[in-house]
């Protein structure tokens, strides 16, 4: 049966989702962020197998399903008007998309790389012209802007940028921060188009490396593509992940 979660079921929530740091570690601190503010996540326990995070329309499942559970997810996520499901396995029917997870062990040496003359990394950027530069164009960008917002305040995030003359020209994130098992989760790396090819983000991804790799585990999941980008950055493969459209016909790719 699937039961939304209250503040008091915090402590098996995240017993539950330390068994999978990735995507647990993603639910884990978006609990801590908006748990209660029903209007932004939906938080649920699937029995006690799985948990469950609903955001806009895309949905998080960390956890294993019987064929009964996935069915009764399938018609919930219907309902909630989900579009997309992330998840270690392709239980739903839909267009399933085979996906990267990586890791990059604590303690992992990490050495922050050169940029080019005028470029510089800022640790503390507002965060308004980020929103505003048009890195997240083809997403959200309210919506990465109040969420982002909110993590930093609470010390749940570390948002930099490379600028150049006092404006952005890549950004990128670590949005858990946690202590083990969870560690941090890198995303939103992105550089302007106009920047592209100049090493701003592997630089961005180095720095940020080294200044929290050294205590936190790092983890990620990208397109199979970026393998090669993230591997020259010292993050390891593991199980894939998938993203599965529910709203088309069922493909794997």
């Amino acid at each position: 049966m699937i039961a939304r979660l209250k503040a008091e079921d915090r402590p098996a929530l995240f017993a539950l989702l330390g068994q999978d740091p990735l995507l647990g570690g993603r639910i884990a601190t978006a609990f801590d962020c908006w748990g209660g503010r029903d209007s932004v996540c939906g938080f649920y326990r699937i029995d006690d197998t799985a948990a469950l995070l609903v955001q806009g329309g895309g949905a998080l499942l960390c956890g294993a399903l019987n064929p009964e559970q996935a069915k009764e997810l399938s018609v919930f996520l219907r309902f909630a008007g989900v579009g997309v499901l992330t998840a270690r396995t392709p239980s739903l029917p839909g267009r399933q998309t085979r996906l990267a997870a990586l890791c990059r062990p604590a303690g992992s040496a990490a050495q922050p790389k050169p940029l080019p003359p005028g470029a510089v990394i800022q640790t503390e950027p507002a965060l308004w012209p980020v929103r505003q530069a048009g890195f997240f164009a083809a997403d959200n960008p309210d919506g990465w802007y109040a969420d982002a917002c909110a993590r930093r305040t609470r010390g749940l995030a570390a948002i930099w940028t490379v600028e150049l003359g006092g404006a952005p020209a890549a950004t990128a994130g670590l949005y858990s921060l946690r202590d083990a098992p969870f560690g941090g989760y890198l995303t939103a790396v992105e550089t302007l188009p106009r920047y592209r090819g100049r090493g701003y983000a592997s630089a961005l991804v180095c720095a940020l490396a080294a200044r929290f790799g050294e205590t936190l585990p790092l983890r990620l999941i990208c397109a199979p593509a970026l393998l090669p980008f993230y591997r020259r950055a010292g993050f390891l493969p593991e199980d894939p992940v998938w993203e599965i459209r529910l709203d088309e016909t069922q493909k794997k790719d």
